[in-house]
């Protein structure tokens, strides 16, 4: 694909390019966006993207991007190396992004918190200052990783809306969080479904005055009681649209 024929692409379907963004066409895709344009919205889910992909576009796109403020990278081939180089890129630019979403890429698969590449993801997580939605569902976070996530944005300037459903989280994710509101109040919306949280979890969150300041924890498809749950845990999952994000982070 040649640069004409991405940016027509682009006019044509308004950066929604699901299933037509290989890791063969990101160079051009990134090369795209590196340009001053004006697309604030990249919908690159269902792709075949790998750690390849996601380095070109890191280096080569967003590192010089200033107009993008949510990119959609879910339900590709991403793992671990493939986020930190996109986090460093953010971390170490002018970048507006808002929203970034990883879902359901197998980022943290057979990664546990001894991981040298889980370290730099951590340490740059809070210096990626614009971001107030992250999205990692189903991306295979054991609860160790899901730990260190959460305790890695205490310090972070921004983020208010983190989408960690679909892993294995439980009890030291659940303390994770408490630990985090504790000094972090921007971050409001707290989706933690169908993860393996028990009644013990959600009492010490239910115990925790600043759990309960928040706008929401949602905890469908967990093992613990639904009577136990009472806003703000819903016993519900936070299901969510690229509209809903574009509308969220404006606020």
């Amino acid at each position: 694909v040649q640069q004409q024929s991405m940016a027509s692409m682009i006019q044509q379907h308004g950066g929604r390019l699901s299933s037509m963004v290989a890791d063969s066409v990101v160079p051009s895709f990134a090369e795209y966006i590196a340009q001053d344009t004006h697309l604030m919205h990249a919908q690159l889910c269902f792709n075949h993207i790998t750690d390849v992909g996601a380095r070109v576009l890191a280096n080569h796109g967003l590192r010089y991007n200033n107009t993008l403020q949510h990119i959609d990278l879910a339900r590709n081939d991403i793992q671990l190396a493939g986020a930190v180089d996109v986090l460093q890129a953010l971390a170490t630019s002018q970048s507006p992004l808002r929203a970034l979403d990883l879902s359901s890429n197998p980022v943290f698969r057979d990664v546990n918190e001894s991981n040298t590449d889980l370290e730099r993801l951590l340490s740059l997580l809070p210096q990626c200052c614009n971001l107030r939605f992250l999205g990692l569902y189903d991306t295979g976070m054991a609860d160790d990783v899901g730990a260190g996530i959460l305790l890695s944005l205490r310090g972070h300037p921004q983020l208010s809306w983190i989408e960690i459903s679909g892993n294995q989280l439980a009890e030291r994710s659940a303390h994770a969080l408490t630990d985090t509101l504790k000094v972090n109040r921007h971050l409001k919306r707290i989706s933690m479904a169908s993860n393996q949280i028990t009644d013990a979890c959600v009492r010490n969150l239910l115990a925790s005055p600043q759990v309960m300041a928040v706008e929401g924890v949602w905890l469908g498809g967990n093992p613990c009681m639904p009577d136990l749950l009472q806003p703000p845990l819903h016993p519900s999952s936070l299901m969510y649209s690229v509209e809903m994000i574009m509308e969220y982070i404006q606020q």
